[in-house]
């Protein structure tokens, strides 16, 4: 087994590399992650089966295998640590096969084994005792879960470390601690080869016919330390090795037998096979056997002869089926001689939870956790004089994972940056179609960062409309700002504190959101939609947001009497400490003038609280609806269309202010059942009030507020005035809130480039500001 001795310049470059990597993805994870919602593991199951072993069966003659259960989960107390028994529950209707899912294991002959086939898809086996009967019997897990075949590959390695062995033997070649994971199923054609020959460096050696080969994949028990770590040299980890074995079976000694790796970069050639298609033949492979012996070189390639060409077919396919799983192995986690050099756990909100150098298992969360949602890790290997690395990351709840190979390359790529040297990485993903098979694919940075799109739990999504330009072409936009704008999570300045005065939040969507709440109404259910729709338009243009909502309205609708007085003490509940917020959106307004209404916004703005408030949805049948009037007290929001039209509802513009607008058509409504869009001056001010919190954010980055004049006043009234008038364009009477005005015309090449122009523009904005 080789030991890892990272240079420390090498391991200093791959952790700049790592920190660059890990900033770039969490700037726009929603795009990295597919897009479809997480799968809920606790509602995963399996088929699980039986088939006796028959002790004189006769030749040719198997016991039939028969479905126990089509609908089985692991039971919890199978998946601990040391089990003695094979459990699992049913989860059909009344649960008809309770009384019989239990199964002993045997000592040193119970191990929970993957088959593989051609096809892809996943299954299990295990052979054990059947307590009512006695029996031995064949355990089969099949149909499984994508997401739920990491629950069952724990529980195998598991049972696997309790009963592995201090060595193993093949042939000649013996390897510590090992454990046969994966092997071919029964369909395999095991008997079917004639011949074998090895050819290396000119020379060509007959192997010995076997009766029947095996294929088998093999973990390492091994520690998951690098050499500075040898403290905690008990916590070992069953690890895959980086290639298949082709073991050969029946030959005449045991001494004949011979063993053929097959790895990832072994070239198969079957159907294009210059000896024919009998024969499937392996290049730039290893046979240890004739390594031992010093009969051949390092590698060399291996033909394997058949009689039938439907053989040789499967045969190879097989084989393939074998490199895929290598690949998904590689893409998903560290192999055999591979160590962790750093890991890392991010809650939803992209904040570190945990740290820890040196560990090989990813830090796991409490039980109770819900939080934990993107996990990196930095794995190294060394071969040779050459040292590699490549980070791994994946999602709670998604069965999809992304690996990127630095390969030998990090020194370089740590003195250009990440973003320039994009031709020295390669992006790996592995992820599952439809019918649950495994696909592993290789693809571009910038595909990468196109994959998902924006989940529904962050962000209002938009239907689109028959305008030629859609509300997910704006929503693009924005999220190439976004990623431009968000700062770095390690940074302590303090987020953005937003108020949202509207009908609060939904019964049934409270509970998603992490806030501080207040109901300033008398009924205590709450069946309105409209605060829930702004509150997600929000918190999906600034997700960092600190929200406080304050329900003031039973319905969708303002109350003339009630309403103003409501809102005014909501105001200053919003601008009084501890909460002290920053901004203060609201998405209503009222007909007639208030007293107390009018003393809040102005007291609101002479603490410094930016005001967003609707204009209105009456058309030309009245004016702007206080408190958007107050223009000396609040910034008046109109709404637009997808193509930078100002909405038919909008009231009439006014002469004595800026009119400014945004988009405000086309969101679909919270309750994704309902096919329906939600338009109005509401929806505007809310976009508005998000945007407007991630410019006071970049403000307060510690690498911008020396670089931005008068950044302490980029969120008071006249501060963002000047901004969003910098970044406006004319649109009729009204003037269009244009997000990638803060952006170069060339935005996406260089982030930095793009932060160094939003800089420029606000900074240019305070210089004019009152």
């Amino acid at each position: 087994m080789k030991t890892l001795h990272l240079s420390r310049l090498e391991n200093e470059d791959a952790k700049k590399v790592f920190d660059e990597l890990e900033k770039e993805i969490l700037n726009f994870p929603d795009r990295i992650f597919q897009s479809k919602p997480p799968a809920d593991s606790s509602q995963a199951t399996f088929t699980l089966s039986e088939r006796v072993v028959a002790s004189k069966a006769r030749s040719g003659s198997f016991p039939e295998e028969v479905v126990v259960c089509p609908k089985a989960r692991l039971h919890e107390t199978t998946v601990k640590k040391k089990t003695k028994v094979f459990k699992c529950r049913c989860c059909c209707v009344d649960e008809p096969h309770s009384d019989g899912l239990t199964y002993k294991l045997i000592k040193e002959k119970s191990f929970l084994r993957e088959e593989l086939h051609p096809s892809g898809l996943r299954k299990w086996f295990i052979v054990t005792l059947k307590p009512e009967t006695l029996q031995l019997v064949i355990v089969r897990l099949s149909e499984v879960s994508p997401i739920y075949s990491k629950e069952v590959e724990t529980l195998s390695k598991n049972i696997a470390s309790q009963g592995i062995s201090s060595e193993r033997g093949i042939g000649t070649a013996v390897r510590p601690r090992t454990m046969e994971m994966i092997q071919n199923d029964w369909v395999f054609p095991s008997t079917k080869i004639m011949k074998v020959i090895l050819h290396s460096f000119n020379t060509t050696t007959l192997l010995p016919k076997p009766s029947s080969v095996e294929l088998k994949h093999f973990g390492v028990l091994q520690s998951p330390h690098t050499e500075k770590d040898v403290g905690h040299q008990a916590l070992t980890n069953l690890l895959p090795q980086s290639y298949f074995c082709i073991l050969s079976r029946g030959s005449h000694s045991d001494e004949e037998d011979w063993e053929v790796r097959v790895n990832s970069h072994t070239r198969i050639c079957h159907e294009t096979n210059p000896l024919g298609r009998l024969v499937v033949t392996l290049q730039n492979t290893t046979v240890p056997q004739a390594m031992t012996q010093a009969q051949q070189g390092p590698e060399g390639d291996v033909h394997f002869y058949f009689d039938l060409r439907e053989d040789a077919q499967l045969f190879a396919a097989y084989l393939k089926a074998a490199q895929d799983r290598l690949r998904e192995l590689f893409v998903r986690g560290p192999m055999e001689n591979e160590k962790i050099v750093d890991s890392r756990l991010f809650d939803a909100d992209y904040s570190l939870r945990t740290q820890a150098n040196g560990w090989r298992e990813f830090p796991i969360p409490a039980e109770d956790d819900t939080q934990a949602r993107i996990r990196f890790m930095l794995v190294a290997l060394q071969e040779d004089v050459e040292q590699r690395y490549k980070t791994i990351m994946s999602r709670e709840g998604y069965a999809d994972a992304v690996c990127i190979d630095f390969k030998d390359k990090t020194p370089q790529i740590s003195q250009r940056g990440l973003l320039k040297s994009l031709e020295d990485i390669e992006v790996w993903i592995s992820d599952y179609d439809s019918n649950g098979k495994s696909v592993v694919s290789q693809m571009s940075w910038g595909d990468l960062t196109r994959r998902g799109t924006k989940p529904r739990s962050l962000r209002a999504t938009f239907i689109k409309s028959e305008n030629e330009r859609t509300a997910g072409d704006w929503l693009d936009e924005v999220d190439d700002l976004i990623r431009a704008m968000r700062g770095d999570r390690k940074d302590p300045y303090e987020r953005v504190k937003i108020a949202i005065i509207d009908s609060g939040l939904h019964d049934r969507e409270r509970d998603r959101y992490q806030t501080e709440y207040k109901d300033f109404s008398v009924v205590a259910t709450n069946d309105s939609w409209h605060g829930t729709c702004c509150a997600g338009i929000i918190q999906g243009m600034y997700e960092e947001a600190r929200l406080y909502i304050a329900r003031v309205f039973e319905r969708d609708h303002a109350d003339e009497i009630e309403g103003p007085l409501r809102m005014a003490r909501a105001i200053h509940w919003a601008i009084e400490p501890p909460r002290s917020v920053d901004i203060i959106s609201i998405s209503a307004g009222f007909r007639n003038y208030s007293k107390e209404l009018d003393d809040a916004v102005t007291r609101a703005k002479a603490a410094g609280v930016l005001v967003v408030a609707a204009a209105s949805n009456w058309q030309n049948t009245n004016t702007v609806a206080f408190p958007a009037r107050h223009n000396l007290s609040t910034m008046c929001i109109y709404s637009t269309n997808t193509g930078n039209q100002s909405s038919s509802f909008n009231p009439e513009p006014r002469a004595d202010t800026q009119n400014f607008a945004t988009l405000g058509e086309g969101f679909q409504h919270p309750d994704q059942r309902r096919n329906e869009r939600m338009n109005g001056t509401s929806m505007a001010t809310a976009v508005a009030a998000g945007l407007a919190a991630r410019i006071v954010d970049f403000s307060r980055q510690n690498d911008n507020k020396a670089s931005i004049f008068r950044a302490q006043d980029v969120g008071k009234l006249p501060g963002m005035l000047a901004i969003f008038s910098a970044m406006s364009k004319p649109a009729g009477n009204l003037r269009y809130i244009s997000p990638l005005e803060l952006l170069p015309l060339r935005h996406g090449v260089s982030r930095e480039a793009d932060r160094q122009r939003v800089r420029e523009v606000l900074s240019q904005a305070m210089e004019r500001a009152n």
